[in-house]
């Protein structure tokens, strides 16, 4: 994927991801590797995330947890 990825594809990949993943019964991890470390991070849907060092892959079971990290340039979807 093209880094820096224009703010409307990357959002169109991440609508096409949930797609799919509702599609198959279940969804997927994501695989996700941090661009920085960060503290540990409670994200708007509850959950608590981190702590995570620069460039450890993690695996996100919750879709919006993901889009936020993302979306907040912390890490970067891999697969």
């Amino acid at each position: 994927m093209p880094r820096p990825m224009p703010a409307e594809e990357e959002d169109l990949y991440t609508q096409i991801k949930k797609i799919i993943n509702k599609g198959s019964g279940e969804t997927k991890p994501s695989k996700i590797k941090m661009q920085r470390a960060i503290p540990e991070i409670v994200t708007p849907s509850g959950n608590r995330l981190g702590p995570y060092g620069q460039n450890e892959i993690v695996l996100v079971d919750n879709l919006s947890d993901a889009k936020f990290i993302i979306d907040n340039k912390l890490g970067e979807i891999i697969d």
